[in-house]
């Protein structure tokens, strides 16, 4: 009887710790991410540079991402999608 429990004890975990060991590691990997990228230079811009960011990225369906005012200030960004890829709007 002693060896069941003590098997029994071999397998309980500590959930919490696995839970901040999984968070920790997470963190280590999204280290330099491109979306931790664009959150700082919008963070951290102008306002000139977040309407930038807003309106180019909206207008183009998310295919563009610009923070040049002075550029998307003039008219309606087009939609470019990357190379080998055909853009489709969903209604």
């Amino acid at each position: 009887m002693d060896t069941k429990k003590e098997t029994k004890k071999s397998f309980i975990k500590d959930w919490d710790k696995i839970v901040k060991e999984f968070e920790e590691e997470e963190a280590k990997n999204n280290e330099g991410s491109a979306d931790d990228l664009f959150r700082q230079i919008y963070a951290n811009g102008s306002e000139e540079v977040r309407r930038a960011m807003v309106k180019s990225f909206t207008e183009s369906g998310g295919t563009v991402l610009s923070t040049n005012w002075n550029q998307v200030s003039k008219g309606k960004t087009e939609v470019k999608p990357p190379d080998g890829c055909e853009f489709k709007k969903w209604t």
